[in-house]
């Protein structure tokens, strides 16, 4: 799972060696996803959108009147949904995977630069929610992937920036949470994600000196879950200690920077297990 800086974790396990000595933990809001333990459900509340916004499954063209079917030779790929372009001498093209999900084959010839995979894609976005795409590439260069959403009037434009990212060469769930995604540019006062009309993923030549190159992006698969909102108040955790283990229980899902931890320096030393019930 590419998730820059964040681990789903769920029990936190303190094993002594020498005695559970001073114990001083610190949490900042962002992050780490601390799962609630045994009361966590993978099963998403009533009422919240769970949607796939692209299965990628290729557009069949509409058969008309009852003529008689081509040749094998001569049938045509089914269209596809997505469509590729470039900035000036940077070369791209679309190709469909075998798996129905859709590549973009490009190639920087020297240049700086960037390839775009785009489609129409109406969404209207909830407060909370995470993006999540299958990706996976192929290439030498280490290049920039921007996640773009447009609106209808396709001047203002939300973003994620992953920059230098080394594409995996398996396909990889690349998610994005909705506090990740910016508003980049363009003249609307209300900086807000509500709708927009249209999705591109965008490899752009990275600042490196392993920037640029030739390669392919591609994307099979595309789905949206809405997140409940944050409460006014969240609950108290549950610490409980048995045997030298301290168990926190977060009681529901919740989002976290990090952690920092703090012992005692001498005669106790401690070993610190993250692990996800």
């Amino acid at each position: 799972m590419l998730v820059e800086g964040e681990r789903q974790v769920g029990e936190f396990d303190m094993r002594r060696k020498l005695g559970l000595g001073l114990l001083v933990l610190g949490f900042w809001q962002g992050a780490v996803c601390v799962a609630a333990g045994a009361a966590a459900s993978a099963v998403a509340p009533a009422g919240l959108r769970q949607e796939v916004l692209d299965d990628f499954r290729p557009v069949q063209t509409p058969a008309k009147g009852r003529a008689k079917a081509p040749a094998k030779s001569a049938v045509k790929a089914p269209a596809s949904a997505w469509t590729v372009g470039s900035s000036d001498q940077v070369r791209a093209s679309l190709r469909q995977d075998p798996k129905f999900g859709q590549c973009m084959d490009y190639d920087f010839a020297g240049v700086s630069g960037y390839a775009v995979l785009r489609r129409a894609l109406p969404t209207s976005w909830p407060e909370r929610f995470e993006l999540l795409a299958q990706i996976k590439g192929s290439g030498a260069g280490v290049n920039d992937l921007q996640i773009k959403l447009i609106d209808a009037s396709g001047e203002n434009v939300w973003w994620a920036n992953k920059v230098n990212l080394q594409m995996p060469s398996k396909l990889t769930e690349l998610k994005l949470r909705s506090r990740q995604i910016d508003f980049a540019w363009g003249p609307s006062k209300d900086k807000r994600l509500k709708q927009t009309e249209s999705i591109e993923f965008v490899v752009a030549a990275g600042q490196t000196e392993r920037g640029g190159g030739k390669g392919s992006f591609c994307l099979a698969g595309l789905a949206m879950n809405e997140k409940p909102p944050e409460p006014a108040f969240w609950p108290e955790p549950i610490i409980t200690v048995d045997s030298g283990f301290v168990d926190f229980d977060y009681q529901t899902p919740r989002e976290f920077n990090g952690l920092a931890l703090r012992k005692c320096t001498e005669g106790c030393a401690i070993t610190l297990d993250l692990t996800r019930r």
